[in-house]
């Protein structure tokens, strides 16, 4: 809805881009192929929607309740997303010249 609102273009295209984690993927993609006509419809607009992963070379080391180094059982450091700066890569990857950021 608010892409539609402050994002469509004269052409009435908006483009929606979601970074999502890769076991969720599914289900988003599921959810807009359920609700996108509606949307288009209700707004007069056609959603251009893609997706990224967040990159793995920006994975951080867990850390445990002593924020010391999380480790597995095997003794191997647990790395994990690294939130929303590392996700500086995936914008780097798009190419609009305004960009609107929502966590959602």
């Amino acid at each position: 809805m608010e892409g539609a609102n402050y994002c469509r273009q004269s052409d009435g295209q908006v483009f929606v881009h979601f970074t999502v984690s890769p076991e969720h993927r599914e289900k988003f993609e599921q959810k807009i192929a359920e609700t996108k006509r509606i949307y288009e419809a209700l707004f007069h607009c056609k959603y251009t929607i893609c997706f990224s992963e967040q990159k793995s070379s920006t994975d951080i080391i867990a850390v445990d309740m002593d924020n010391e180094p999380f480790r597995e059982d095997d003794g191997r450091l647990l790395f994990r997303p690294g939130g929303h700066g590392a996700l500086i890569e995936n914008l780097n990857d798009l190419h609009g010249d305004i960009i609107f950021i929502k966590n959602i």
